[in-house]
């Protein structure tokens, strides 16, 4: 299967690392027998998913169906705008084909 990883950290906390996130995505699509497409990665508050620039590149790829299954290491790291617009997101990727 095709995975996109996405992992977020936020520009209020300046010690945090996207890496430590990827890390655990890798193993995890590793283990699965998974193939990475891409790594998408935002620095940035998680309140509007306008401004991050890698969350919108990953929905314009699902909707080119680029990869089967996104990867998040924790729902807070896919957005904090809340669980209506996650529930929002999540169903446009199962539109796409994409499970979450």
């Amino acid at each position: 299967m095709r995975v996109a990883l996405y992992a977020r950290v936020s520009t209020a906390d300046k010690d945090q690392d996207p890496e430590n996130q990827l890390l655990v995505l890798r193993r995890e699509a590793e283990r699965a027998g998974d193939v990475v497409y891409k790594e998408y990665v935002d620095q940035d508050s998680g309140r509007r998913s306008e401004s991050r620039k890698a969350f919108q590149e990953l929905m314009r790829d699902a909707q080119k169906r680029k990869f089967d299954l996104v990867r998040v290491w924790d729902l807070s790291r896919f957005s904090r705008e809340g669980i209506e617009k996650v529930f929002e997101h999540t169903s446009l990727l199962e539109q796409c084909g994409v499970s979450f």
